[in-house]
């Protein structure tokens, strides 16, 4: 059969195959850019927004990650799960001459400019540089750009002041209280490959690539709806130390944070702690088993059990880390109710915004995702953004 006249709009394209069609349209329409071209990109930025003076450019490029189920470490030292994407960020840095380090960014994000600044401070010394930063991300997942240009801008200062380093023990000194997220968000964009997942150990600061043939794994994807706040994780992070020291003076003295409790252990647990830390600590150990989970569903290549496990997660996070939106609820329980169409689940990502990750199979994804978006839009009067991953 002649390809070219199966088409968009044409009377004998099924109903099964448009979306299809329409999906592969859209990607072949916004083809990501390669590397060499994102690295392009940067330099002119630096040109652009700091001007032409200074040395001679160097250019480094990261590929970027997707949270799966990673959340629940921004409490603690736990393990992480997460998607390596193909589009990433590059940095171009060059020596500066003004009296200050100067950062160009595409998209204002006074926590990555903080965090790049504090980097420069511990790579260069007393030399001033002019670093730029282009990413060609989601503009959804603001969280997700900054551990891959944190990893670009270690590639390029590394190179700049040739040091015999990838740069990544440098990232492993900055402070902040996402630490431990931001560690597994930049093992998993600091792999040279693109794996199919990654699980991060974030106390040991080790990681492993889980590969799955393109064939075996499932069709993922990102909805997301219009911003709101992002949630105050202040709250949660002290009710997590207090835990943390009831469980240590009273039923396990022995333990280091929340990542040694067990799931076996949950009840006992609990019963030890005041009534109020009971949701934050029932989502912290469950979350963190079900990553182990989730590595022996994908291992097994049981994407039912995988979808089921994200579906747990995102209710534990709605229940138990008081992560409520309706509108963000809906979709992930009309998704649920796809299951007879080959979708296997879905999960809101991480309060940082309102993404939410969905799995099925590979040609069931991509109808699933127009009729999604037309019961958004009908309840809603809004437009969901999507990727594919």
């Amino acid at each position: 059969m002649d390809p070219r006249r199966i088409r968009p709009g044409r009377g004998n394209a099924s109903q099964f195959v448009q979306p299809l069609l329409n999906t592969l349209n859209t990607m072949r329409g916004a083809e990501r850019l390669r590397p060499d071209q994102l690295n392009a990109r940067a330099e002119q930025l630096l040109w652009d927004q700091l001007g032409t003076e200074g040395g001679a450019a160097e250019t480094a490029y990261a590929h970027g990650a997707v949270d799966l189920v990673a959340e629940h470490t921004r409490y603690f030292d736990g393990f992480a799960l997460l998607v390596p994407v193909h589009e990433g960020c590059s940095v171009a840095v060059r020596a500066g001459t003004h009296a200050s380090h100067r950062v160009a960014l595409e998209v204002t994000d006074p926590a990555l400019e903080a965090l790049l600044l504090e980097l420069i401070g511990l790579v260069a010394g007393e030399s001033r540089v002019d670093l730029a930063v282009s990413c060609n991300l989601p503009g959804f997942l603001p969280e997700a750009r900054r551990a891959p240009a944190l990893v670009a801008a270690a590639r390029a200062l590394s190179a700049l002041f040739s040091r015999e380093t990838d740069g990544m023990d440098w990232l492993a000194d900055l402070k902040g209280p996402d630490r431990f997220t931001r560690s597994a968000r930049i093992m998993a964009c600091s792999r040279t490959a693109v794996s199919s997942f990654v699980l991060a150990d974030t106390r040991e600061k080790e990681s492993i690539a889980l590969e799955v043939p393109p064939m075996e794994r499932p069709a993922l994807a990102l909805l997301a709806p219009p911003e709101a706040g992002a949630m105050v994780r202040g709250d949660n992070r002290k009710l997590t130390r207090e835990a943390t020291r009831a469980l240590q003076e009273a039923a396990m003295p022995g333990i280091q944070s929340i990542r040694d409790v067990e799931h076996r252990d949950l009840r006992r647990a609990l019963e030890s702690i005041d009534r109020k830390l009971r949701p934050l600590v029932t989502y912290l150990v469950t979350e963190n088993g079900r990553v182990q989970r989730l590595v022996a569903a994908i291992q097994r290549r049981d994407w039912q059990m995988f979808g089921a496990l994200l579906l747990m997660s995102h209710s534990s996070k709605r229940q138990d880390l008081g992560l409520e939106d309706a509108e963000v609820d809906a979709i992930v329980e009309d998704v649920e109710n796809m299951s007879l169409d080959g979708m296997y689940g879905a999960t809101r990502l991480n309060a940082d915004s309102r993404a939410i990750l969905v799995a099925g199979q590979q040609f069931s994804v991509p109808p699933a995702l127009e009729k999604l978006t037309a019961s958004f839009a009908e309840r809603t009067d809004s437009t969901l953004s999507t990727i594919y991953l």
